[in-house]
């Protein structure tokens, strides 16, 4: 089990030996997705240390030309988008503002600040919300509607490598 951990062969059962338990590691698809980041951008970046139950890796993009990473995840029916942005010449993300900012606030988790913005989102009673970040020169930004307190959960979770 530890070899396979280290080397990141597949899923892996891990017992714990307190009581008993079997959990499956992660999926291989996303610790594969990360794996290819970091080998094609030649540097480690923030994963996500939590994601709500249902909530999964469904496909990823890597633009070498732009050095930027996409992931999406699909989370009931909505999709989380989580983009990696190596380039910090034009840190800017351009996007539409089609729905209404409601609040902005900030989440400290220990390692950097994270700026939240929440949106309405026309005629549907969820709220849909950007977090941006830099750490080590690289820029980050998780979107997509969720539970506030699911999306803040996983802003207070990252890792860190």
């Amino acid at each position: 089990v530890i070899w396979d951990r280290i080397t990141g062969d597949g899923t892996t059962a891990v017992t714990n030996v307190e009581d008993m338990d079997s959990q499956e590691s992660e999926d291989i698809n996303e610790v594969g997705a990360f794996r290819e980041i970091s080998t094609r951008f030649g540097t480690s970046v923030v994963r996500l240390g939590y994601k709500p139950e249902k909530m999964e890796l469904v496909r990823y993009t890597l633009d070498d030309e732009q050095e930027k990473a996409y992931l999406f995840y699909q989370y009931n029916d909505e999709l989380i988008k989580y983009s990696v942005y190596m380039n910090d010449t034009d840190s800017s993300f351009g996007q539409k503002e089609l729905d209404k900012l409601l609040d902005e606030y900030e989440i400290e988790n220990g390692k950097v600040k994270i700026n939240v913005e929440e949106f309405s989102i026309k005629d549907s009673e969820n709220k849909r919300f950007i977090a941006e970040f830099e750490y080590r020169d690289i820029h980050y930004q998780l979107k997509g509607a969720m539970i506030r307190s699911e999306f803040d959960e996983i802003l207070k979770n990252l890792i860190f490598l």
